[in-house]
């Protein structure tokens, strides 16, 4: 597959990493150098280029023929760290860098003038060559962008709470346990910045249904951008902001419901009741007309105008379109400041068709995430959220198919202890386990295999589980 302008791309040198999206007209920047990168386009992903000035040339990965050359020793036992093993100075090699003189010159005179390299076995040759090219060599590879590549680089940015601490091999485990497969019907639960969603798309290939709730008013589609997914993977996504739940599905599965669906927090443990029908019940408890009785005021009528508290506020403070000062207003009737009021929201919100037709596509949007929830067909459901995970999974497993599995993610253990307990006493699961993901990274050269030096210590935590139906 070749490279084409406007495709999004993988900058990938060694574990340094970058996102970016071609274009000819455009520089980029990376491992601190700007370049153009519009030589690349047309050539075939997974190719090696090098920096030299402001474009780029490709190149062969090959090793440096100082090693080929070079003698070695048996061991490091001779060897001392000082300052005068090196003879080329600082300021030689900024010296050579102005010249213009390439990056494998200046590694092959550090090479010359180090007076231990010889000393060195063959393993620290090496490992001294890697890192003199990672500093005065710009090569990298371009990559087609997969999940494996953007979740590890999403993983190692810093700070990486802005996907919760979500790692690939854990992203992984979480597609596993729920099956996710093409025709797949699944329910998502995420603040990833998109990439749980992102998965997801690229096992459904298009074919599914997604049906994505975010706790955001609107969702971060960050990760998804840099995929070039073809228009049937957007398709099949239906996206719906979490608080609104309540009122997208029948009336009769909501009233079932003992308690609303909540919001809590990992960190704070604070509920935010996010329910829109217990507020709705609330705001017509408190506007429905009362029967008038002798030596009381009679109760506000439907036909009188009703605005909000802020609306008076912007009525009295602001001067009106017929140039009324606000000291005028001060004097004015409130039924005066009432209509002014919403003549005023008239103007600066006009009915116009535009605004009509988004209505209309999210009613019709809000139809068709009712009749799919309220079959209780669903096939799968990941949570991935940053707010406590018990009264969201308590909720949303009312819509699983029975013996359908489902994952919850979470970095510390005490929110699925909760979540745990739960479902265990409402006795609708099955199979239920609480596992932390572990992962040991192996460096694999001749003779010299052994776990990598630094590691990750942990990858959260996975409740997983399947639904079942008690009769």
């Amino acid at each position: 597959m070749k490279i084409k302008d406007g495709a999004h791309v993988v900058l990938k040198k060694g574990t340094k990493m970058k996102v970016l999206q071609i274009c000819k007209q455009k520089k980029v920047t990376f491992d601190k150098k700007t370049f153009s990168i519009a030589a690349a386009i047309g050539q075939p992903f997974g190719a090696s280029w090098e920096v030299k000035g402001n474009d780029i040339v490709a190149v062969q990965d090959t090793e440096s023929e100082a090693l080929d050359n070079a003698k070695s020793a048996a061991d490091n036992r001779d060897i001392t760290e000082n300052t005068d093993s090196q003879k080329l100075q600082h300021d030689d090699i900024t010296s050579l860098k102005e010249q213009g003189v390439s990056g494998e010159s200046i590694i092959e005179q550090l090479v010359d003038n180090s007076s231990t390299f010889e000393s060195k076995t063959t393993f620290s040759q090496e490992k001294y060559l890697r890192k003199k090219k990672d500093k005065y060599l710009t090569r990298f590879t371009i990559c087609e962008p997969s999940m494996r590549l953007v979740s590890e680089l999403y993983w190692r940015k810093t700070p990486s709470p802005k996907i919760i601490h979500l790692r690939p091999d854990t992203l992984a485990q979480m597609l596993a346990c729920t099956n996710v497969r093409s025709g797949s019907k699944v329910m998502v639960v995420e603040n990833c910045q998109g990439l749980l969603v992102a998965a997801v798309q690229e096992r459904l290939a298009g074919s599914g249904s997604v049906v994505h709730l975010h706790t955001e008013d609107i969702p971060c589609t960050v990760a998804e951008e840099n995929f070039d997914f073809p228009p049937t993977y957007q398709d099949i996504i239906m996206r719906m902001q979490l608080s609104y739940f309540n009122k997208v599905v029948e009336n009769e599965d909501t009233a079932n419901i003992a308690h609303p669906l909540e919001i809590t927090t990992n960190g704070d443990n604070i509920d935010e009741n996010v329910s829109e029908n217990t507020a709705a019940d609330s705001t017509n408890a408190q506007n429905e007309p009362t029967t008038d009785t002798p030596g009381e005021a009679p109760s506000q009528t439907n036909d009188d105008p009703v605005i909000t508290a802020t609306d008076v506020a912007s009525t009295v403070k602001e001067p009106s379109s017929e140039g009324v000062t606000p000291m005028e207003t001060e004097g004015q009737p409130v039924a005066c400041i009432r209509e002014d009021a919403a003549h005023r929201k008239k103007r600066k919100y006009p009915q116009d068709l535009e605004r009509v037709q988004r209505r209309q596509k999210r009613e019709e949007l809000n139809q068709k995430i009712s009749k799919l929830l309220n079959e209780r067909e669903m096939d799968a459901l990941l949570v991935a959220s940053r707010f406590h995970p018990a009264p969201i999974v308590s909720q949303l497993i009312n819509y699983l198919a029975p013996s359908r599995p489902f994952v919850v993610y979470c970095s510390a253990k005490e929110p699925l202890v909760e979540c745990f307990t739960q479902l265990k006493e409402r006795g609708c699961v099955l199979n239920m386990q609480l596992t932390e993901t572990w992962l040991r990274e192996y460096q694999v050269l001749e003779n010299r295999t052994h776990p990598l030096v630094n590691m990750s210590g942990t990858g959260g935590f996975l409740l997983t589980g399947t639904k079942v139906v008690l009769e």
